[in-house]
């Protein structure tokens, strides 16, 4: 089923009679996904990137219908893989992470930079792609009875006791079922998509 939505800017509407004009350094809109460089009326420092705040935002709110205070989208209390209960949700929190950042520069910059990121995650879970993190609830592919864990990595995301001798730079990460010990095993350096599915954890930088 597809779901078409208009979005109207309600923030700047009266109910008073007669005409009204915005004077040029008001700062309006929703105090709740308004970004935090137009707290005060700091209308000079109003960029495409404040959009970009209010948006995710936005979006945060058309999935759960809650607001999240300040950019703590990742604190237990918001964070959508507990909302949810599901793992695959972390592409949206990294989506966020994008977004709702306090400091401009690190922001995705204009709504056309954004867009892709949108779009990916999209197709990301329109194909039912896992994100892999701490903690993450990944059902396991054999058994689909266990679910699977890190097991036995050094802090170099490198295999220990496994009866492998790691070749120089290999990269290794694995998950094992505690229910049928079905093991899958990941080589780091050779993840074109680190990022997308690893994100920063593991001590892995996004982007590479």
């Amino acid at each position: 089923m597809l779901a078409y939505m208009l979005i109207g800017d309600f923030g700047i509407c009266h109910l008073d009679d007669g005409n009204r004009l915005t004077l040029t350094d008001e700062a309006v809109g929703s105090r709740l996904f308004c970004p935090p460089e137009l707290e005060g009326g700091r209308v000079d420092q109003v960029r495409p990137s404040s959009d970009i705040y209010s948006l995710g935002k936005l979006l945060y709110w058309l999935l759960t219908g809650r607001v999240f205070p300040r950019e703590q989208h990742r604190a237990p209390e918001w964070d959508l893989t507990k909302v949810f209960d599901n793992g695959a949700f972390e592409h949206i929190n990294r989506l966020l992470d994008h977004m709702v950042v306090a400091h401009q520069g690190d922001r995705h910059s204009t709504a056309g930079i954004a867009a892709p990121g949108v779009h990916y995650v999209a197709t990301l879970f329109s194909k039912k792609a896992r994100a892999i993190f701490p903690g993450a609830p990944l059902e396991c592919d054999f058994c689909k009875q266990g679910n699977y864990k890190t097991i036995n990595l050094d802090d170099n995301n490198r295999l220990v006791n496994f009866g492998l001798s790691p070749a120089s730079g290999a990269q290794w990460h694995a998950l094992i079922c505690q229910t049928c010990g079905n093991l899958q095993l990941f080589r780091l350096e050779h993840a074109s998509a680190k990022s997308t599915f690893w994100g920063k954890k593991n001590g892995l930088q996004a982007g590479g």
